[in-house]
């Protein structure tokens, strides 16, 4: 059974912001999530996990990031058996 993506209306909005349709930067968005659907155990090596806010809340969340390769930007995602979750895309750590 695979795993689908849920996207966050933060991280939409992130992806508006940090990396427009068609742009060399989305492309390289894209490639980080066609990989994060297809890795067989998540977290994978060499992604980090830090405390995200949990949006419209004061809690905090922990959530695994992955660099887009060439791009100083990080997809911040939550992993169940099922779904991973698109919690933000940031520019930097």
């Amino acid at each position: 059974m695979g795993r689908f993506l849920r996207l966050t209306p933060r991280y939409v909005n992130d992806c508006h912001a940090l990396a427009p349709a068609r742009s060399p930067a989305s492309r390289g968005v894209s490639r980080v999530l066609r990989d994060l659907l297809i890795e067989d155990e998540l977290p994978a090596h060499g992604d980090v996990r830090t405390l995200l806010a949990a949006e419209g809340s004061q809690v905090q969340v922990f959530a695994y990031g992955r660099c887009v390769s060439g791009r100083d930007l990080w997809v911040w995602y939550r992993v169940t058996e099922s779904e991973v979750r698109l919690e933000a895309l940031t520019r930097g750590l």
